[in-house]
């Protein structure tokens, strides 16, 4: 009973500040926790979170603005990005992004955008997601100039601003397998815009993927990563897209109004 007690208190104080003129926005429980959680309970810097999410959204119009749901759903089922079906030894969604295998001539990098934010959207929605967070995988094995020159600076920032400021997740880890000398170009122009506390959680692990098993079981790592799972794919994620597709699509109808 308290702590129902103590949830409704701070559901209070948080829909007082979310009477902000023009934003519209869910106020169930689910939702509002993942930003409170994000900011441990702080209201006043959960709001701000909130207030960068839709303001993002608003902003960036011409990637989420979109109806096209087929593109997004056909994306995810190819095996460049997305979860492994269990998670990390602490509780963290795991998220791989095979970075070489992604053909930006067929799938766009508003795709890719919008792509990644409704794995993060359907994902953030488990409380075990909030209060645990993710740990990513970035297997740069592949990684080309048809990749790189996406990778321009405005790219980068509008990458950047949406995971450290803009998303109501935390981010207990990066693992960068494979970096090869292009890499270091993206990250010479990265690395000065990223927050001191993300810098310390970014692990490079070169070839050498032994590891990674420090932080997820071998029982659940693909075997493309030295574990003993089976390769990762995603299309065994086909029903669970089907039935998270509207509700992802229906965040569309928030936000600030003009």
């Amino acid at each position: 009973m308290i702590k129902l007690y103590l949830l409704s208190i701070v559901h209070s104080d948080f829909l007082h500040f979310a009477e902000e003129r023009n934003l519209v926005s869910p106020t169930d429980d689910t939702f509002l926790l993942s930003f409170l959680r994000a900011r441990k309970f702080n209201v006043k810097k959960a709001f701000k979170l909130l207030q960068n999410y839709w303001a993002f959204r608003k902003e960036h119009r011409n990637i989420y603005d979109s109806s096209d749901s087929a593109s997004v759903k056909r994306l995810i089922l190819k095996p460049i990005m997305g979860a492994l079906t269990c998670r990390d030894r602490n509780g963290c969604v795991v998220l791989i992004f095979k970075v070489g295998l992604w053909d930006p001539e067929s799938d766009v990098y508003e795709q890719m955008f919008r792509a990644v934010t409704a794995v993060l959207i359907h994902s953030i929605q488990f409380p075990a997601t909030q209060v645990c967070g993710y740990r990513m995988i970035f297997d740069l094995r592949g990684l080309s100039w048809a990749q790189l020159k996406l990778c321009t600076p405005s790219n980068m920032l509008l990458m950047i601003r949406s995971t450290q400021y803009c998303f109501p997740a935390r981010y207990k880890g990066f693992h960068l397998l494979s970096e090869n000398k292009l890499f270091h170009f993206v990250w010479a122009v990265a690395h000065p815009l990223l927050t001191p506390k993300l810098k310390k959680r970014i692990m490079f692990h070169s070839d050498d993927l032994s590891a990674l098993k420090d932080y997820i079981h071998p029982s659940i790592l693909p075997q493309e990563f030295g574990g003993e799972a089976e390769t990762f794919e995603n299309t065994k994620w086909s029903n669970i897209l089907d039935e998270s597709t509207d509700q992802v699509m229906n965040l569309l109808h928030y936000g600030y109004k003009d």
